[in-house]
């Protein structure tokens, strides 16, 4: 009886199909799982002979993935990695007896087809995991800026949390009067100046500290410092930097003015979950654009300023 992976491997070389992540696991979910949101659609495509990688890619998109949460796309990803480290493995293993068969001298020209075959199979393999590896990454940064997005953030203020860190706190940025931009100069120009502002962030934060774009105008920070000062002090250099150049639309020539932040600050605790956290930040945001925009405020963990 073949494995699973077997199964799916079969298919693809049967139908001429690719590696390809999206591709493998609508295999895996409907030849293996059966999965019922998109068996129907699978057995139709069969049916008419359109089995190509852009048809299940589609089928990926539109059942399996479009709809649902970051926590649910990180489990069909991590579930593909295994599978995929699975198959990899399978294929290693079996190439490594066919070379062997192939080399005997009883050899006959099918065992060193066979070799040729899985050995064109094991690069397939290895194809797949960087395809994985790259759409993980795509899935983990915001389009339009190129930064992280608020799903790695919150992967990694979560793993903050669960390590129990005591030098960890969280800033959230917003642009002030960014709605002004959108309207007197467009949605395109706003777009640059997100763009410009991400960039000039991002090129002063260091790992293990994060930044990313929460939505938005909206910038969070993770930062690892020795105390509530140093935290302060970094995002107060961010924001005076930020705030000290004035931009121009270099299409044409006119002053877009200066861009200034406010920010809001909070200490993360041993003992907090994710989205007190957040709401602790974004309370403490509220309240830097409630009392004049342009301004930092924070709070440790005693709830003093």
């Amino acid at each position: 009886m073949s494995s699973p992976c077997e199964t799916v491997f079969s298919f693809m070389k049967e139908h001429g199909l690719s590696c390809a992540p999206k591709v493998y696991h609508v295999l895996y979910a409907t030849l293996i799982a059966r999965d019922k949101r998109i068996a129907a659609a699978f057995d139709r495509l069969v049916s008419q002979g359109m089995i190509t990688d852009t048809a299940l890619e589609f089928l990926f998109d539109t059942y399996l993935f479009g709809e649902l949460d970051g926590s649910q796309r990180d489990e069909i990803i991590e579930t593909t990695q295994m599978r995929t480290r699975t198959l990899t493995g399978f294929v290693k293993r079996s190439h490594t007896s066919a070379v062997d068969l192939a080399s005997r001298p009883s050899a006959t020209p099918t065992h060193q087809e066979l070799a040729r075959d899985l050995s064109e199979a094991m690069e397939e393999a290895k194809r797949l995991e960087r395809d994985i590896l790259a759409l993980q990454r795509q899935l983990m940064t915001d389009p339009l800026t190129g930064i992280p997005n608020r799903r790695f953030f919150e992967l990694e203020l979560a793993g903050a949390i669960r390590q129990g860190r005591s030098d960890a706190f969280v800033a959230f940025l917003d642009v002030d009067h960014f709605k002004a931009i959108n309207d007197t100069h467009g949605h395109a120009i706003g777009d640059q100046v997100l763009k410009l502002i991400a960039g000039r962030l991002a090129s002063k934060v260091e790992r293990p500290d994060v930044l990313s774009r929460y939505g938005g105008e909206e910038f969070a920070a993770l930062l690892f410092r020795s105390d509530m000062s140093a935290c302060l002090n970094a995002i107060e250099t961010l924001r005076t930097e930020i705030s000290a150049q004035q931009i121009r639309n270099s299409r044409t020539g006119k002053m877009i003015g200066r861009i200034t932040l406010s920010a809001g600050i909070t200490a993360v605790g041993p003992a907090d979950e994710l989205q007190e956290v957040m709401r602790r930040a974004d309370g403490l945001l509220y309240k830097a654009k409630s009392e004049g925009r342009d301004r930092v405020r924070h709070q440790g963990l005693s709830g003093q300023d």
